[in-house]
């Protein structure tokens, strides 16, 4: 299985695209980890509304800070909770390509 980590931060109408294209990949064996890094834009709510209707496992963390740490920080805390053998990390701001599963 692949564990797709995407780190976010006040990015609410971006994850929402990127989750989009990745609800029609062409192979299903995926799924999703969101971590917000401490959004004030509604992102982290917006994600976690999805996760019941999410055709794969869908999971999002929040990050909550005063500071900011970062898509690094971001993107090991979404590792460390990641289930799958093989992680693949995309940015906020991606759109999906339909096979981009399929070749990892």
């Amino acid at each position: 299985m692949i564990s797709v980590v995407i780190p976010a931060f006040n990015a609410k109408e971006r994850v929402a695209l990127l989750l989009q294209s990745l609800e029609h990949q062409s192979v299903k064996n995926f799924e999703v980890i969101v971590v917000d890094d401490g959004s004030t834009d509604g992102t982290f709510e917006a994600v976690s509304r999805m996760t019941d209707m999410y055709p794969v496992p869908l999971r999002c963390y929040y990050l909550n800070n005063t500071d900011i740490f970062g898509a690094g920080i971001a993107r090991n805390y979404g590792a460390k909770h990641a289930k799958g053998d093989v992680l693949l990390f995309l940015d906020q701001d991606c759109v999906a390509e339909s096979n981009v599963i399929q070749k990892h």
